[in-house]
């Protein structure tokens, strides 16, 4: 199984079409999971029928901010929602009726109080989640001062405290093939452009057993400042 996961930027516009029709076309995932989709009420549907999705699960953004989707077309996965939040979805994945896994997307908000407020809620699930537990997206955070390059130093204090939230939830991170760094910013007032490194993959001990092999890789940029990444 192959999931593709992508902080878009915006979903509306035939920039953004073009970009993900292009990536499925190429990588053929059987799940593709977007954040920031910047989109709502009847254009939600539009954009995702021209995509060529007829299974959906969705979080819709909040005026011209957030929004998740979980997107698939075959059949053969049976994928229910358990959870919808504006920072992340829930699902409980079966394919070909084999042993069901936990699938969450994260939209971490860019406003601190609101992530770590939703870091909270997602730690408590994790104590009590006795299912194999995958979760990717754009996180907001980084975990390490080597994962910035460029701008004000990173703060070690907020790096530290993701990192030991990510070990509080039991999660293993899957470093990502190719670019170390999956989003960049815009350069301001001639200061070097920074990049970081704030999009992962996380999974529990249990889901790495089942999918031994999984690995995350950070594909070529195009339309957002974000890489998207494929397992």
């Amino acid at each position: 199984m192959i999931v593709f996961s992508w902080n878009v930027r915006g979903a509306v516009g035939k920039a953004f079409s073009r970009a993900c029709k292009e990536y499925i076309r190429v990588h053929k995932p059987d799940i593709v999971v977007l954040q920031e989709t910047r989109c709502s009420g009847d254009n939600v549907k539009k954009v995702i029928k021209n995509l060529g999705f007829n299974n959906f699960i969705l979080v819709e953004a909040g005026g011209y901010s957030g929004g998740i989707w979980i997107l698939w077309r075959n059949d053969n996965f049976n994928i229910k929602p358990i959870q919808l939040h504006s920072q992340y979805i829930y699902a409980i994945v079966e394919e070909n009726n084999k042993a069901h896994w936990l699938l969450s997307i994260i939209y971490g908000s860019p406003r601190e109080m609101e992530r770590r407020e939703a870091w909270e809620e997602i730690r408590e699930f994790a104590r009590s989640n006795t299912k194999p537990w995958l979760m990717v997206g754009d996180f907001n955070a980084i975990a390490n001062i080597n994962e910035k390059k460029g701008g004000v130093p990173a703060d070690r204090r907020k790096c530290l405290e993701f990192a030991n939230w990510i070990s509080d939830c039991n999660l293993i991170d899957m470093e990502a093939k190719g670019s170390k760094f999956t989003w960049r910013g815009a350069v301001r007032d001639n200061r070097d452009r920074v990049f970081e490194r704030l999009d992962r993959g996380l999974c529990n001990s249990d889901w790495r057993i089942q999918f031994p092999e999984a690995y995350m890789m950070c594909l070529t940029r195009t339309h957002s400042a974000h890489h998207p990444a494929s397992r």
